[in-house]
């Protein structure tokens, strides 16, 4: 619950989308914003911040391969 609405931010600052909706999978969650489906690892996600409402993502180029179709 405090995952939904988060602002989805590259290190950069680049706004991506908000989380609008989690996927529960079997191998981890996957965060859908924007066009983007972010897996709910170390890997794609640097730090989630639910006090400053963002959610860190490595990069937009990491999820490009992981968008909404």
């Amino acid at each position: 619950h405090q995952i939904i609405g988060l602002r989805v931010v590259t290190p950069e600052g680049e706004e991506l989308g908000r989380v609008r909706e989690i996927m529960r999978v079997p191998s981890n969650d996957v965060y859908v914003a924007g066009p983007y489906l972010i897996p709910a690892t170390h890997d794609a996600i640097l730090r989630i911040a639910p006090d400053e409402g963002l959610l860190v993502v490595r990069s937009r180029e990491y999820l490009e391969g992981e968008e909404v179709r």
